[in-house]
């Protein structure tokens, strides 16, 4: 399965979706330093080094010999600073938090058959969920059914304190639910992480209200 992956970094989503089964084949990323990160990490490859505002439908399709709906799944992260709710100053203004916009223009070049976005929570409450209803609205405008849920790590067996918020786009044609992994299913792996039922507790409370 191919996996284009936007706003790269140094390519962690990449390895984590390469064990799930998918072959990334094209990723973006903004910064040199990252993106060379991500070609030592996956060398086969090729990384656009560009702004995603930059990009057109010529970088993605025709250099690569792309076709578009070849592609699996679009996958990554637009940057979250400006959504977090640690950020100093959060505002809808914020350059950073309309990148979200170029990730779906991207997508609906490639017109891929999913698409997966990853953020903060604080994604979901900026301008009383302005941000998720644009997302929402263009996914569907596009052809893609669309969830999203608030997922925290440590559920998954990540050794991290960490929660996300993660949208999950499927083509409507498709005509498959769109569903996320219940972590109750997954308790054994809460095992590997220290302490991690009380963590889990204190943390459950503040994700419920997220």
């Amino acid at each position: 399965m191919k996996v284009v992956d936007l706003f790269s970094g140094a390519g962690g989503l990449s390895c984590g979706l390469e064990l799930a089964g998918f072959k990334p084949v094209l990723a973006n990323e903004i910064n040199p330093a990252y993106a060379n990160t991500y070609k030592k990490n996956h060398p086969e490859t090729f990384v656009v080094v560009e702004d995603i505002r930059n990009i057109s439908e010529t970088n993605f399709l025709t250099d690569h010999d792309i076709l578009p709906g070849s592609i699996d799944l679009v996958a990554g992260g637009p940057p979250c600073q400006g959504f977090s709710v640690n950020a100093p100053i959060r505002s809808l203004e914020d350059p950073r938090n309309h990148l979200f916009k170029d990730f779906l223009r991207i997508a609906a070049i490639l017109k891929p058959k999913a698409i997966l976005i990853e953020n903060v929570p604080g994604i979901v409450s900026l301008g009383k969920g302005t941000v998720v209803e644009q997302i929402y609205k263009e996914l569907d405008s596009l052809g893609y059914k669309v969830s999203h849920r608030i997922l925290f790590a440590g559920h998954y067996g990540v050794p991290q304190m960490r929660f996300r918020t993660v949208f999950l786009a499927i083509k409507k044609k498709m005509k498959k639910s769109l569903s996320f992994q219940n972590h109750s299913i997954i308790q054994k792996r809460l095992q590997t992480f220290q302490k991690q039922k009380i963590f889990v507790l204190k943390y459950n409370h503040y994700l419920n209200k997220i």
